[in-house]
């Protein structure tokens, strides 16, 4: 959804499978942010897991479709709307993870359990 206006300038045309692929780099994108921020723990890990694995799963259907059938037309699957849920979940978990590491950075002693 973002990289769509920052990097593709003012064509508003854009191929099915170019669109399905800047969505997934997005979505890899907030994943790796996701990861980062919260120093690749278990949970972020199994997290970005799910969320990559159901972006995939939400994408490939309709790129193979169009792959194999017919490449001129668009076409949305409904696989392909979960990729409007999937996005800004990484995005949230992005902002908890963020919130919450710099909350441990101002409170280190009110994170730690004695």
């Amino acid at each position: 959804m973002l990289f769509r206006y920052l990097f593709l300038g003012l064509d508003p045309t854009i191929d099915d499978i170019q669109l399905r692929i800047i969505y997934f780099t997005e979505l890899i994108f907030f994943i790796g942010l996701y990861q980062i921020t919260s120093r690749f723990s278990r949970q972020s890990m199994i997290l970005g897991t799910v969320l990559g694995i159901t972006g995939l799963i939400a994408l490939l259907p309709g790129a193979i479709y169009i792959l194999r059938y017919n490449p001129e037309d668009a076409i949305i699957d409904i696989t392909f709307l979960l990729i409007y849920l999937l996005e800004p979940l990484a995005i949230l978990a992005f902002l908890i993870a963020l919130f919450r590491r710099l909350y441990e950075k101002r409170h280190p002693n009110h994170s730690k359990k004695s």
